[in-house]
């Protein structure tokens, strides 16, 4: 807990409550999935729309999210991974008390309306049938399957979008109740709070609240597993879409307490994890091909497990040399490394970058209720820090070497190619029709 002036006496918290085991969860992926939206959708007590009249009568917000699946390979603050109830909490210091109170009653009296359910479901349909066309939403699902190599049956498996449909279709509200009264409870919770409260205060009322709801059965941590892939380029139709998606990757054997992990960071935000990086600066800034570009670089602090990838939105003409640009790129920072001005300049960026991350008091809550889990102190995050401002031009490059393959990158494009190549034929056809002189025959 981190107690502090803040302006308006906010106080920002976070809880979070773990659950279940591989066995309990897997074939239930999708029940899990509902559970968050589910507590929040009505208790004994009150109603969604009660929860909702109360909670801005209390100045607060309540989020509650996490569920049964994996996720892929994005690394979140709750520690990612199945089997986690996510609350965050936001609101003053005057009501926080009462804010507990009410986040105590949608945990341990939800009453799971019918009809509430079935509007999620509604929901979760309509959201995934917009999606399927989509290219940005397809490329991602797309990408995250082909870096998650698993059968249907495992809980790591990365649903495609008809069979998220599927799955959404087959989920019974009987399977959300079974999982809540039989995996959850506190026993395996942690919180982090930052802001305007007094610590012991804060601590009774949550001992008070949440100290004797045990989880009916013991929750077992599901690990992630490192599987290379081979490389592999798809090509995803979405006819008459004005934009396409291009994104490339591939998983990565790492884990964020390894010796080169500093330097795997650094050579992210080099290429593409910042505003002035590589990639921006040539597919954006130089070639005008992108409406939006960038690299991601994530490790777990569990698991020897992380991912690498790239992407790029821009017009599906331009498809194809956005990607040569964005290999070619990446490429380059390989084999001819990186000058130590740009990496000073580069580091510059990272610290400010890092500097407004902390700033967010609910970003910080987060990580003290991960840290807790990771039994982890902010130490850990100083040292890291302390690593990266020491690193020299050659460990980055050496890094990036390690661990990104352009041999073995997955590529995935979606987009409305057809459209475009038919487009491109046209404007040669017309310019070639432009160049015969008067009098001549076009040639077939």
């Amino acid at each position: 807990m981190l107690s502090k002036q803040t302006r308006g006496d906010r106080v920002n918290g976070v809880l979070i409550f773990r659950y279940g085991s591989e066995a309990d969860l897997t074939g239930k992926e999708s029940a899990a999935d509902f559970l968050p939206p589910m507590l929040m959708r009505g208790t004994t007590q009150h109603t969604r729309r009660q929860i909702q009249d109360r909670l801005a009568e209390l100045n607060a917000q309540v989020r509650i999210s996490g569920g049964g699946r994996t996720g892929g390979r994005y690394v979140q603050l709750s520690a990612g991974g199945p089997g986690i109830l996510h609350v965050s909490i936001e609101t003053t210091y005057e009501n926080l008390s009462e804010v507990l109170d009410l986040v105590a009653e949608i945990l341990r009296q939800p009453s799971f309306p019918a009809d509430e359910f079935e509007t999620l479901r509604r929901e979760a349909l309509a959201g995934i049938e917009e999606q399927m066309s989509d290219p940005m939403a397809l490329a991602s699902n797309e990408l995250q399957r082909r870096l998650n190599p698993c059968p249907p049956t495992d809980i790591r498996y990365i649903p495609s979008m008809p069979e998220q449909v599927e799955r959404i279709k087959a989920v019974t509200l009987d399977e959300v109740k079974s999982i809540y009264t039989g995996l959850v409870g506190a026993s395996y919770s942690q919180a982090g709070f930052v802001g305007d409260f007094e610590p012991a205060e804060l601590r009774a009322q949550l001992s008070k609240l949440f100290g004797d709801w045990s989880n009916p059965k013991p929750y077992v941590r599901i690990d992630q597993k490192y599987q290379p892939v081979s490389p592999e380029t798809v090509v995803i139709a979405t006819p008459d879409k004005p934009n396409a998606m291009v994104t490339l990757g591939l998983p990565l054997e790492v884990r964020d307490d390894d010796p080169d992990y500093p330097a795997l960071v650094m050579a992210n935000v080099v290429l593409g994890a910042n505003s002035n990086s590589r990639l921006v600066n040539r597919i954006r800034q130089k070639e005008g091909l992108a409406y939006g570009c960038g690299s991601i670089a994530t490790a777990n602090s569990l698991d020897r497990l992380g991912t690498f990838l790239a992407y790029s939105i821009c017009a599906p003409q331009n498809a194809e040399f956005t990607l040569s640009c964005a290999l070619e790129e990446i490429d380059r920072l390989i084999k001819d490394g990186i000058p130590q001005q740009e990496l000073d300049e580069v580091r510059t960026g990272y610290r400010q970058q890092l500097g407004v991350m902390l700033a967010n008091d609910g970003t910080v809550a987060a990580m003290l209720a991960r840290d807790l889990f990771l039994n982890r102190t902010a130490e850990f995050a100083i040292a890291l820090l302390g690593k990266i401002e020491a690193l020299t031009p050659e460990a980055v490059q050496q890094a990036l070497a390690k661990y990104v393959r352009p041999d073995r990158l997955v590529i995935i494009r979606a987009g409305d190619f057809d459209k475009s190549a038919a487009a491109e034929d046209k404007s040669a056809s017309e310019d070639n029709d432009a160049r015969v002189p008067s009098g001549a025959v076009s040639p077939a």
